[in-house]
């Protein structure tokens, strides 16, 4: 009778061995596909906090713009109050009101411009002469050179702009003359609201970055006799709020998308909104700053979960 063959205790050993090595490799690949997992999860949650980040600076900077817009039309509106409530502002009494209006970020300036009749217009031209050597309402060509304003019914020629430092060649220009500030005059006569023009280069700049919200002054019987207005700055207004907390964390970028249809999305690397100020569309896309805050702690909590892992497998 043959005995069965047992198995030495070489063969235990070696099965034993080879038993253990699996349940090790089987570890190893379960930690490995836990850690790749976790790994994931901790990633997309620190997606969603950069994400937070970024929209909370993207909220305080629209908050901002709108704000400051806002206080800019009320200016404006006083302003064209006191014009309401006069037969005739001399430039005396519109100096000592506009000297009490408190600062706006951003707000260049603040003017007045009188819708003046065809008729009408070699008389005012003479009587602002009195007060203003060589005044004389004009328009610009291509060149931006003075040019003699072309036939229309009326005009609209800045009279009065304080500081008048820094617009000095700007009494007597007539934006009826210039389409995109044409358009944005007809929609506050229209509408009876502020209007915005598009982004334009200031009288006293050199870039693009610019733009002028105006206000219509109407009289008794609600016909739009003039305008108030306020250059507005668009890096200084937003420079001017994202000092303190969210100061070199953030770029932020305006672009006018008025009458394009856009599509808004948010990540992980970018918050945008559109805002609707005077007219105009204006999308604010805020991203993060190389080296900001919201950015340095993003790959830690990765990386530190990776080498746990990595430690636990070991």
């Amino acid at each position: 009778m043959l005995l069965p063959h047992l198995p030495s205790r070489a063969d235990i050993e070696s099965r034993s061995r080879v038993g253990r090595l699996r349940l090790t490799i089987a570890g190893v690949i379960l930690s490995l596909l836990v850690a790749m997992v976790a790994t994931g999860w901790v990633a997309r949650a620190d997606q969603r906090r950069v994400a937070a980040e970024l929209a909370r600076h993207g909220v305080v900077l629209a908050d901002s713009v709108v704000e400051e817009v806002h206080n800019v039309v009320e200016h404006l509106k006083a302003l064209g109050g006191l014009y309401q409530a006069s037969e005739e502002v001399t430039q005396a009494e519109f100096l000592l009101f506009v000297d009490i209006l408190e600062p706006v970020p951003g707000m260049r300036g603040i003017g007045y411009m009188p819708v003046v009749d065809s008729e009408d217009l070699a008389d005012f031209e003479a009587r602002m002469r009195k007060m203003i050597p060589g005044y004389t309402v004009f328009e610009l060509d291509g060149s931006d050179s003075r040019i003699s304003p072309g036939p229309r019914p009326e005009y609209a020629p800045v009279q009065w702009i304080e500081p008048a430092a820094g617009f000095s060649d700007l009494p007597g220009f007539d934006p009826l003359s210039d389409q995109a500030r044409r358009l944005a005059l007809d929609r506050a006569r229209a509408t009876g609201e502020e209007a915005l023009t598009p982004f334009l280069k200031l009288a006293s700049e050199d870039e693009t970055d610019g733009f002028v919200v105006y206000w219509p002054v109407t009289d008794v019987e609600a016909n739009v006799v003039g305008y108030t207005f306020a250059p507005m700055d668009l890096n200084e207004l937003l420079d001017g709020q994202i000092r303190g907390a969210i100061d070199g964390e953030t770029n932020w970028e305006i672009v006018d998308v008025t009458g394009i249809p856009v599509a808004v999305e948010t990540s992980g690397k970018a918050w945008a909104t559109v805002l609707d100020l005077g007219g105009r569309r204006w999308r604010l896309t805020v991203t993060p700053q190389r080296g900001s805050h919201i950015l340095v702690g993003a790959k830690k909590p990765i990386l530190d979960f990776l080498l746990v892992s990595l430690l636990a497998v070991t």
